[in-house]
């Protein structure tokens, strides 16, 4: 059977094809019957949600009601729309479960009829998705990533409908779903270029293109101006976010201790006493800590860790405020850390490349799996003043699992950075071995648009995630759908050249 036959359908043609296509129902029905039965067994074994240090954040700033947080401020707001329901945790997770599955059977059933995908391929892609122990696991988790991955899935999916079968209604929803992902997590801030591009490179009228390029980054702009102005009024400091600034200080001084002795920079007045306290550590301290090393925090170490000298410098100018993270001066420190920061990677861009991008690089492709391997941290409840919020919101005073469930699931995750490494070379080798083979001219033209864009997503997730922060396997579980979707797709077109030694497809 041909794969990669452009399907030109209406929208109530593909509606009907899922509706009253005898093998999408079946797809339909098993997809939701297996979501129920593998949740309903989950939750006899792990009655309670996941929590950890950033959960609590989150939940804080959804019972003050806040308009800005250190973190993004989207899942946090919709926490509290669910909370206007219910503040049972347990429907809780189960909404972020459902969701999940909900768009992951968008996005299975958008490949199966643009993409024309045969039974074999449209099965084990059906597999993947519907069984995959990580999404359950993480949807039980009181973080951002289930909703994160859930709209993420759902803007891949209209922009492959947009290359393929753009109409008006989609540039809205491509606009509203990435101010939506924006929101959750600022990881999202590449969409809007996978967007233009993708907007750029199909046949339609020049309003079309214009309208959907400038909606998304309005939503996005409008969004920062919000939250820069909140900043303001709040915490008396004009910036977007104070966790970049505090992470980028971070990720620099995994650099800086190496080359702080080589040589002199002549620094602004402003920086001195900050400068100081990192000398000084770096100095007294006898410092082995890189990306590799285990610690709670999988990368920010010099954010939350005492004595790290960005805490103890935020302890010279407030006072001991006596938590690793607490919002006010966090955000008041913010600036000089995200100027500091910079500084110190524009300098030293050499080194920078060594010790933080390098082993970051490493980590994407072998990520830690951090939270789901942790035995303590996802089941004991904070009982101090920061988990007071948590423990109030959802009502829960334990949210312990059975020893065995446990282990269970780190026998699990132990084995997934070899599946993320495996899933990473097989989108690599199959894509460049497609485009050895045939070359995007032997692909008819808008399949080729489709291609094009994934490998566009890929190249932009892969350069803002080694740059921005320290890659750890949740971060890792949008592209991993992607990526084994497309590879298992290209695959099957490779078998099918092989085989047929076909001639260049037209559309």
């Amino acid at each position: 059977m041909t794969i990669f036959r452009y399907q030109k359908l209406t929208q109530i043609e593909f509606e009907r094809k899922i509706f009253y296509d005898k093998e999408n129902l079946i797809y339909l029905g098993l997809a939701y019957s297996i979501t129920v039965l593998l949740w309903w067994v989950f939750k006899k074994y792990y009655p309670f949600p996941n929590v950890i240090f950033d959960s609590y954040y989150y939940l804080n700033a959804t019972a003050s009601n806040a308009l800005v947080n250190a973190w993004p401020i989207g899942y946090s707001w919709f926490v509290s729309f669910i909370g206007r329901f219910s503040h049972s945790p347990n429907l809780f997770v189960t909404v972020q479960y459902f969701l999940l599955n909900t768009s992951l059977l968008i996005f299975f059933f958008s490949l199966k009829y643009l993409f024309n995908l045969p039974k074999w391929i449209s099965f084990i892609l059906f597999i993947f998705l519907f069984f995959n122990p990580i999404y359950i696991y993480t949807s039980n988790l009181i973080l951002s990533d289930a909703l994160f991955t859930t709209l993420s899935i759902l803007w891949i999916s209209n922009i492959i409908w947009i290359v393929n079968y753009p109409r008006y209604w989609m540039i809205i929803t491509h606009a509203v779903l990435i101010l939506m992902v924006f929101m959750v997590r600022y990881n999202a801030l590449y969409y809007p270029m996978v967007g233009t591009i993708s907007f750029l490179l199909i046949k339609k009228d020049y309003l079309y293109k214009l309208i959907g390029i400038f909606l998304q980054f309005f939503f996005i702009g409008a969004f920062i101006f919000f939250t820069i102005h909140k900043n303001k009024s709040t915490f008396g400091v004009n910036q977007f976010s104070s966790f970049g600034g505090w992470k980028l200080a971070n990720d620099a001084l995994y650099m800086y201790k190496h080359v702080y002795k080589k040589k002199e920079d002549v620094l602004p007045p402003k920086f001195l006493p900050l400068e100081a306290h990192v000398k000084r550590y770096f100095d007294e301290k006898i410092d082995s800590v890189d990306l590799f090393t285990p610690d709670p925090t999988s990368g920010s170490y010099y954010m939350y860790i005492y004595p790290s000298p960005l805490l103890t410098y935020r302890d010279s100018v407030f006072g001991y405020v006596g938590s690793p993270l607490d919002i006010q001066t966090f955000s008041k420190l913010g600036p000089l850390y995200q100027e500091y920061g910079s500084r110190l990677v524009i300098k030293n861009p050499i080194a920078f490349s060594e010790y933080f991008i390098w082993p970051n690089i490493q980590r994407y492709f072998i990520s830690p799996p951090e939270v789901y391997t942790d035995s303590y941290n996802p089941f004991t409840i904070r009982m101090d003043s920061l988990g007071l919020a948590t423990r109030k919101w959802f009502n829960l005073k334990s949210i312990s699992a059975k020893y065995s469930a446990i282990n269970f699931r780190n026998t699990i995750f132990m084995n997934y950075p070899i599946l993320n490494i495996i899933i990473h070379m097989m989108f690599s080798l199959t894509y460049i071995s497609l485009m050895v083979m045939t070359g995007f001219s032997g692909i008819g033209g808008q399949l080729r648009k489709s291609i094009f864009i994934i490998g566009v997503l890929w190249i932009f997730d892969f350069g803002f995630n080694i740059i921005a922060a320290a890659v750890v396997l949740r971060y890792q579980i949008f592209i991993t759908v992607i990526e084994f979707s497309f590879a298992i797709i290209f695959l099957g077109r490779i078998i099918n050249n092989k085989k047929s030694q076909s001639t260049p497809l037209n559309i």
